[in-house]
């Protein structure tokens, strides 16, 4: 007995080891080829000043692009949970020292949401360590994860925040499937990107237990109303988000409904995207495109 206890902890020792392997290599890959790279966009670590501050809004504009000016008010377009999560950094260091941070902080953001997959592989069954490492480095360096990490700015710290949300979201689905937790978890995530919005249903749908999902379709009035109690949960989780949103906008717009994106100052080949409409299915074609082909 005791033997088999010491062969468990030898392998789940090992686990620990190879894993934090993996993630320290890719932290000191990520940020050795973030470190000189300056996308010259910090809006997030000036935004979290300015709400350590009381303001929604910058003094200055730090681009001629993606800025919302409002008379002597420049705006972050952006949705703003990223400013939260840098706040306490800001808070402790000043915008500027934080600023000149920010590849450190871009791989350290990177690499925790590479730990997220680590143990979200694990929960999904796959036992063996060395699978677990490998499929770490593939996700952060054959994904657009190198990329935005090396690159840095405004665009791109909002990604890998959003990322971190995901693979926490995804280790709740296929957890202890907690409604609430992952309304919460939605609603950090649309507050990061709004396109997010679009997962709500597939995590009210994981957050059913498999009991309920086994009535769809066949029984589905009594489905429906067996998933009301987790809706609920969900939508009093996702429901602060939305509205923290809807404020959001009115107090900078004066119109809930506008982020930012509408009146956005854009180059000239995304404003005359924009005019075809911020969500129009016009901008699927060239969207693919840049998925699929321009890797």
């Amino acid at each position: 007995m005791s033997g088999a206890t010491s062969h468990h902890v030898d392998r789940r020792a090992q686990s620990v080891l190879i894993g934090g392997l993996a993630l320290a290599v890719s932290f000191l890959v990520l940020w050795w080829f973030a470190r000189d790279f300056d996308a010259g966009r910090p809006d997030f670590f000036y935004l979290a000043d300015a709400f350590l501050h009381g303001r929604t809004w910058l003094e200055t504009a730090l681009g001629p692009y993606d800025v919302a000016v409002v008379g002597q008010r420049v705006y972050v377009p952006f949705a703003p949970f990223p400013a939260f999560v840098l706040a306490p950094l800001v808070a402790l260091v000043g915008p500027d020292v934080a600023t000149s941070w920010q590849p450190i902080v871009n791989a350290g953001l990177a690499t925790f949401g590479l730990a997220l997959l680590w143990r979200l592989a694990g929960r999904l069954g796959v036992a063996s360590a060395s699978d677990r490492a490998w499929l770490v480095l593939l996700f952060g360096f054959s994904t657009a994860t190198w990329w935005v990490t090396m690159r840095g700015g405004v665009w791109h710290t909002g990604q890998l925040v959003a990322s971190i949300l995901t693979f926490a979201g995804l280790l709740e689905a296929f957890g202890r499937r907690r409604a609430l937790v992952m309304g919460i978890l939605a609603g950090a995530g649309f507050l990061t990107r709004a396109t997010l919005i679009a997962a709500l249903p597939y995590w009210g749908w994981q957050s059913l237990p498999e009991r309920v999902r086994a009535r769809f379709p066949a029984e589905l009035g009594a489905a429906v109303r067996a998933s009301l109690p987790r809706a609920a949960w969900l939508a009093l989780g996702f429901g602060p988000a939305l509205v923290f949103a809807l404020w959001y906008n009115a107090v900078r717009f004066d119109n809930p409904l506008e982020s930012g994106y509408g009146i956005a100052a854009l180059p000239p080949f995304l404003e005359a995207r924009r005019e075809l409409g911020v969500f129009s299915i016009a901008h699927l074609g060239m969207n693919l495109d840049y998925l699929f082909w321009h890797v």
